[in-house]
């Protein structure tokens, strides 16, 4: 089976090693050099240009059988659509399934219009004279959000990124009037108490199979301080749940996303491939922070790692409706991931900084390297602006997993850091203690 992956980052890097680990033959596409996807491809096209995909031979040919999209972007811009129109299958959503990532509009809408639980007050504008207007009688906490793509960079929460509803409002109206978010708008939404997690899924439109739970790491510094990132890294436990969610939580989850597929189906949209949830536990239960339409990231690195199923069979069946559990297993092992990325990552990321990578170190204490948004040039590696390196502990014990990961960090050296907090037991019992408190608050 021929499978195109378009994407170059640690997610991406995850995918090929699935799709290889599978039998599966890769022809991959990235705008930078990422060195473990070129080595795990058939062939492989680098540029900025996602118009000379359906140029590269192999597709023109018509030799895919199936592709897989990494990145939102390429999904907004409507990549599945345009593969579909020369007879190439995907296992992604196409443009108009993705609005539930690149329209935060429309995923509130149709939660709305379909009673899907899980879902928070919002309210959309487009001009700041309406937020002012709106906001004199708005008396509770709550969260600024681009409509658009931000690269999980663009939500602003009060109490945790501004104090005040006057802080709140000058930045709501910083993004309508710099365009932040594609120019889309901002919403306006109440703030939600609790404990965030991921839960992703593959889904053909009709059968929705879940993966184990994540909880990622989305600020930049320790103790969750610092500005919003793209994700620090994240882990996964072995009984593939969270030390926070119970089952009732966890089916509750898993039925909001069926029925944001089945309702999307209801307005004429198909969803095929990967579906993510980011949620938050709160004393409600389980509430909507987000829908993306893809992997998420680092959250995939958690699942993939540890996937043992027949990763081209789950390719096959979400691009072709016909998707089956069968083919869709995980090991008992937990993980944790701890991305290394540039300095001034989340602000001012120190790009084209040389970095040296000891991979045999890191094969050696029993970690898993995958590469980021790393660029390869005359066999040395250079950050970009996003996350350089992941590294993974797998063990069916969280803590030791986490000891692994952490002690492979000393392999990769250069202007990187990263959060030595994640995965630690003091981080997560601290998480539990948390939840407890929110839940039993009356």
């Amino acid at each position: 089976m021929n499978i195109l992956l378009i994407g170059g980052g640690g997610r991406e890097h995850a995918i090929a090693s699935a799709v290889k680990r599978s039998g599966g033959n890769l022809y991959s596409y990235m705008e930078n050099r990422n060195p473990g996807i070129i080595r795990l491809s058939d062939d492989f096209l680098i540029s900025s240009n996602l118009n000379d995909v359906l140029k590269w031979k192999y597709v023109a040919d018509g030799k895919i059988d199936f592709a897989i999209v990494g990145p939102e972007a390429p999904l907004e811009q409507g990549i599945v659509n345009s593969l579909e129109n020369i007879g190439i299958l995907s296992a992604s959503p196409s443009k108009e399934a993705a609005q539930i990532e690149t329209s935060k509009k429309f995923m509130r809408n149709l939660m709305e219009k379909y009673s899907i639980p899980g879902n928070v007050e919002s309210h959309y504008f487009s001009d700041e004279e309406e937020i002012i207007r709106f906001m004199k009688d708005f008396d509770r906490p709550f969260a600024v959000k681009p409509v658009g793509l931000t690269g999980g960079k663009g939500v602003r929460v009060q109490g945790d990124h501004f104090q005040s509803k006057e802080e709140g409002i000058r930045y709501a109206i910083e993004v309508i009037r710099s365009g932040i978010g594609e120019g889309k708008g901002v919403l306006i939404e109440e703030r939600m108490l609790g404990e965030e997690y991921t839960l992703q899924a593959f889904t053909d439109g009709n059968n929705l199979i879940p993966m184990p739970l994540v909880q990622d790491f989305k600020r930049a510094l320790e103790d969750d301080k610092g500005p919003n990132t793209g994700g620090m890294g994240s882990y996964s436990m072995a009984d593939h749940r969270l030390p926070f969610i119970d089952e009732q939580s966890f089916e509750k989850s898993v039925e909001i996303l069926r029925m944001i597929v089945h309702s999307l189906k209801r307005e004429g949209i198909t969803y095929k491939g990967t579906i993510y949830g980011q949620f938050m536990l709160t004393k409600y239960g389980p509430k909507v922070i987000e829908i993306n339409a893809r992997f998420g990231d680092p959250e995939a690195i958690n699942v993939l790692t540890i996937f043992e199923g027949d990763f081209l069979k789950i390719i096959e069946g979400m691009a072709t409706g016909n998707l089956s559990v069968k083919y869709s297993r995980f090991s008992n092992d937990s993980t944790v991931v701890k991305y290394l990325v540039p300095e001034g990552y989340g602000t001012n990321p120190a790009h084209g900084m040389e970095i040296v990578v000891d991979e045999s170190g890191i094969e050696r204490s029993g970690a898993i390297i995958y590469f980021g948004s790393v660029n390869e040039r005359n066999g040395k590696y250079y950050t970009t602006h996003s996350r350089t390196i992941a590294i993974v502990g797998r063990h069916m014990d969280l803590y030791t997993a986490e000891e692994i990961a952490e002690n492979a960090t000393k392999f990769v050296t250069g202007r990187l850091y990263h959060r030595r907090d994640i995965g630690k037991r003091e981080t997560i019992e601290k998480k539990v203690r948390r939840m407890e408190e929110i839940l039993k608050d009356p």
